[in-house]
C-alpha cells in the first residue's frame, strides 16, 4: 500500500490458510486498507495494487450477494468508500 506520506504504508504478512488467489487478492485489500482506516492520520490517498483483473473488476463493480466471495468484496468495498482517494 503506498499512502500521501502521512503513513509508512510498508508492507505485511498473513497466514489465511488455503484459498483461492481471489481470495487472498481480496484479503490482502482489506486487511491492507483496514489498519490504515483505523489510524485516521488523515491520509488523503492510497495507492492499491492488485495482480487479478477479475479482482479489479470485483471492487469496481457491484457483485452478487451469491457469490462465494462476496461478503469480502463488500467489506472491501466499505473500506474503498472511506474519505480517501484510492
Amino acid at each position: 500500500m503506498e499512502t500521501d506520506g502521512a503513513v509508512d504504508g510498508g508492507g505485511f504478512s498473513l497466514n489465511i490458510g488455503c484459498c483461492t488467489a481471489r481470495m487472498a487478492e481480496l484479503w490482502g485489500v482489506y486487511y491492507g486498507l483496514w489498519p490504515l482506516h483505523c489510524l485516521g492520520k488523515g491520509i488523503l490517498r492510497v495507492e492499491v495494487e492488485i495482480d487479478s483483473l477479475m479482482v479489479v473488476g470485483f471492487l469496481k463493480s457491484v457483485i452478487c450477494d451469491t457469490y462465494p466471495l462476496s461478503f469480502l468484496v463488500h467489506m472491501c468495498h466499505d473500506l474503498l468508500s472511506k474519505d480517501w482517494k484510492v
